[in-house]
């Protein structure tokens, strides 16, 4: 249990809303006519939810074009093929294209958990919206697997836009809510893929990451490190004192001169 501040609702030249300045604007009225589940994805995604919200128009339009014209379209694309939600799929079972979108649906169901755990909205929000523009049925030949990437994305929208959602999931078959379904795991070994993401640190400070094999030793990480433009600009002309590898995670170049 703790305390949690969110940031304050400003208007769009950046002065506080209220009453006596004029500048409300009725979360009633946004609600009547655009409804209530975009309007929670337009306060969710304008910002952290610690800092100021600019409100903003653009940002109705922007989450009206994802849900209604992005995500909720995707349960036309159901087979009907009643998927086990609790099932890992292995490497041989999809065809290439089908195991990267599987990968990224995992990358994606660990970002939300994680994003709603840190009261992180706006980046769950964004995740969803990477899987929903990298979802193409017409890639993905195994049924089941069409099916489970869609009722996952569904179950991951859930606490955003709960009557989408409920909606979604019945028309998909279920006869009970969505809130009765199991909150969706992510494959830990999905999650890692064939590439991870190494944070490269010069003398401790973030410089740019890049990409590795996943089973890449400390010597390929240091090499695809050393080649990268925003990390040579940074140690040119400098002495390298020691280099400190945190498999799988960081490393960090510790460079005097």
């Amino acid at each position: 249990i703790r305390m949690f501040n969110h940031g304050m609702v400003m208007d769009d030249k950046g002065e506080i809303m209220s009453k006596s300045k004029g500048n409300v604007v009725s979360p009633m009225d946004i609600m009547a006519e655009h409804g209530v589940d975009v309007s929670r994805l337009a306060m969710f995604f304008t910002a952290p939810s610690e800092k100021e919200v600019i409100w903003s128009d653009h940002t109705i339009t922007g989450v009206t074009k994802f849900a209604y014209h992005k995500f909720y379209p995707m349960i036309h694309n159901i087979r009907n093929n009643n998927p086990d939600l609790k099932y890992y799929f292995n490497q041989s079972e999809l065809s290439e294209k089908e195991y990267e979108l599987y990968i990224k649906l995992n990358q994606t169901i660990k970002k939300v958990k994680e994003s709603y755990e840190r009261l992180q909205f706006n980046t769950a929000i964004s995740a969803l919206m990477e899987l929903t523009r990298d979802y193409k049925p017409d890639i993905i030949a195994n049924d089941q697997f069409n099916d489970y990437l869609i009722l996952k994305a569904i179950q991951l929208s859930a606490p955003m836009i709960p009557h989408m959602a409920e909606e979604l999931w019945a028309k998909a078959g279920s006869e009970t809510s969505i809130f009765k379904s199991g909150w969706p795991q992510y494959d830990p070994k999905a999650v890692i893929g064939n590439t991870i993401e190494i944070a490269v640190q010069i003398n401790g400070k973030l410089r740019d990451t890049v990409h590795v094999p996943a089973d890449s030793e400390q010597e390929t990480v240091e090499t695809v490190a050393f080649n990268s433009e925003k990390i040579q600009a940074h140690i040119s002309g400098k002495q390298i004192i020691k280099k400190i590898y945190v498999k799988g995670r960081i490393l960090n170049i510790v460079a005097k001169g």
